[in-house]
């Protein structure tokens, strides 16, 4: 299905008339637009320790009739996939960051994957949903690091992540109640272009311009009635000053 990102089209009118077009498309197409709107949710953590939470995250953001993106589509974690990364977050209408036991695959920069996608999206100004998992002690061994340098390394990540818009949770049916709450909470307080279907996008400009058409075209026709009975009042005129 093509995708189409609002605001974007433009088209041929008059400047004047391509305002009224906008402002006809604001108004009576507005809502119905809204309702079609849906918006690309980048989801990160770290994979094998938090397979169960992406997936009732994945499921959450499918809910609300949105789109999951994450490493998922992106299996190689290596320096070259990282600008395919990059692109897919600057895509994102939100960021979902989940931080649990394990600090991540480290990148050449001495940084974990998962810190590098977060610092990316706050650098692009994409709004941030942190969930950080509680009671780390609880999380089982085989889940968390044990090299010193990583503990070291995550423990500043989760300040980093608590440090802005963030949830804690202690089980999977939590994280799910937070991420369905804070992501429609994020769409009423910090709304996003989001995504319209193409067709649905192309269909209601056409219509708003064929009015507009319609609407120039009487305008014209009246201006020219105008011209016209202007022009014969002129023609009467003259022909009285000819027979004096």
């Amino acid at each position: 299905m093509t995708s189409h990102r609002p605001d974007h089209s433009q088209d041929t009118l008059p400047l004047k008339a391509r305002h009224s077009c906008d402002e006809t498309l604001a108004g009576s197409s507005a809502a119905k637009m809204i309702s079609q709107q849906k918006y690309l949710i980048f989801l990160s953590s770290t994979f094998e320790d938090l397979r169960e939470e992406r997936d009732i995250s994945t499921r959450c953001i499918l809910s609300l009739g949105n789109f999951p993106s994450g490493m998922e589509l992106f299996p190689a974690s290596n320096d070259a996939q990282w600008e395919v990364i990059k692109l897919a977050i600057e895509d994102a209408d939100y960021f979902v960051v989940i931080v649990a036991g394990r600090y991540g695959t480290i990148a050449s920069t001495g940084v974990s994957y998962t810190e590098m996608e977060y610092d990316y999206a706050v650098q692009n100004d994409i709004p941030v949903l942190g969930f950080v998992r509680d009671n780390i002690d609880e999380i089982p061994a085989k889940f968390t690091e044990q090299s010193s340098e990583k503990k070291r390394k995550l423990l500043s990540f989760r300040e980093k992540v608590m440090s802005r818009t963030c949830m804690k949770f202690s089980s999977p049916s939590e994280l799910a109640i937070a991420v369905t709450a804070s992501l429609a909470h994020a769409v009423r307080v910090l709304p996003r272009p989001g995504w319209i279907r193409a067709d649905l996008v192309r269909n209601e400009h056409d219509n708003v311009r064929k009015r507009m058409l319609v609407e120039n075209l009487e305008q014209a026709r009246r201006a020219l009635e105008v011209m016209g009975r202007d022009s014969k009042e002129c023609e009467f005129f003259h022909d009285g000053i000819a027979k004096e």
